[in-house]
């Protein structure tokens, strides 16, 4: 079912009716959708460094990306490392078993007021719902579960974890597939926290709670400190490994596509098969990013594609493919993010060893 409505925009406006959710779609000129794909993990380089590549002006970029912006299609982010601030991620998808008085919007809610649950995502196929955990080990993650279950003694679900090791980000090479963009962003879990000072992690908590890519003047008055200062921070904590990047983040939906997680169990975990499996990750058109798992799974993969029918007929290609090593895939479609922070705040004074807080003090 589709509406179409006409807006004063310079983006075409479609609304159509996706699963239960009305959403609305704008049509991104081509132009500018190469202007985005080169901005994505590189969202802090100049507008003219950006645009020079495909033969586009500065003030073209800016105009382009402020405008994607303001429809609300694109943010800008600063991509924190968890694993460097010592984290573990770990994802629990997890379904309502149909037990009576279960109030589950209430407990939804319940799980958004955990700090260390920074995401959690709405979902439609085998499993409801996903909420992503942080935590400083495995029997941290435990004691933390076991806190959920006492605290919501509704709480009464079917869970499946998986245990977050090695993280890339791809470019969406769906918004320009002539120019073969393979860049990547990858970082992995070591066990090793970095140890900050007071000041960087000042800095940073301002930048997790303000969102977007780095100001410096703001983040100054903030913390009491000189712009210089603010910008020899950010610096070391880049060559520290702490800040790996800056992007955007793309809401599909309103540019036609959806999001598909592809939930992959395997045969095997040799070197040559993670190789071989990230090459063609990332060398796919509609795969934009590929989490390496222990647990109920090996891989994670999320893609962006137009229907259910091009992810089930990507998950197909990619068992016809790896017929050797992939046995099953599950696939979820990421239906609404209810909750999203990029790392929870971090506590002064114990800089190596952040320790999450088990309820909002609020």
């Amino acid at each position: 079912m589709r509406f179409f409505v006409k807006r004063l925009s310079r983006y075409a406006l479609t609304v159509y009716a996706f699963t239960k959710t009305i959403r609305m779609t704008y049509k991104v000129e081509t132009r500018d959708q190469k202007i985005l794909h080169m901005a994505l993990l590189n969202a802090n380089a100049t507008a003219e460094s950006i645009g020079g590549p495909i033969g586009e002006q500065g003030y073209q970029v800016r105009r382009a990306l402020s405008g994607m912006q303001k429809e609300g299609i694109v943010s800008p982010y600063t991509l924190i490392n968890q694993f460097a601030l010592g984290w573990m991620k770990i994802g629990v998808f997890f379904s309502f078993l149909p037990v009576e008085g279960q109030n589950i919007p209430e407990i939804i809610q319940k799980l958004q007021d955990y700090p260390n649950i920074v995401s959690a995502i709405e979902l439609f196929g085998p499993y409801q719902y996903f909420m992503s955990v942080n935590a400083k080990s495995v029997p941290d993650f435990e004691e933390f579960m076991a806190t959920l279950y006492d605290d919501i003694p509704d709480l009464k679900i079917d869970e499946a974890v998986s245990i977050r090791r090695r993280l890339s980000l791809f470019k969406r090479k769906y918004l320009a597939p002539d120019l073969g963009n393979k860049t990547h962003l990858t970082y992995s879990y070591t066990g090793n926290a970095e140890k900050l000072d007071d000041l960087s992690i000042s800095v940073l908590n301002y930048m997790i709670t303000a969102g977007g890519l780095p100001n410096g003047p703001a983040i100054a008055e903030a913390v009491g400190v000189s712009n210089t200062t603010v910008h020899n921070k950010i610096a070391d904590l880049e060559k520290r490994g702490v800040i790996v990047g800056y992007s955007y983040s793309i809401d599909p939906y309103k540019i036609g596509y959806s999001s598909f997680d592809l939930l992959i169990k395997t045969s095997s975990r040799s070197t040559s098969l993670k190789d071989t499996f990230f090459g063609y990750c990332a060398s796919h058109e509609n795969v934009v990013g590929l989490t390496e798992c222990t647990g109920a799974w090996q891989y994670e993969v999320r893609i962006e594609v137009p229907s259910i029918t091009d992810a089930t007929r990507i998950s197909q290609e990619m068992l016809l493919d790896f017929s050797h090593s992939i046995h099953k895939i599950d696939i979820v479609n990421v239906n609404k993010e209810l909750k999203y922070m990029r790392t929870p705040l971090i506590e002064t004074g114990s800089p190596e060893n952040p320790s999450p807080q088990k309820k909002n003090a609020a």
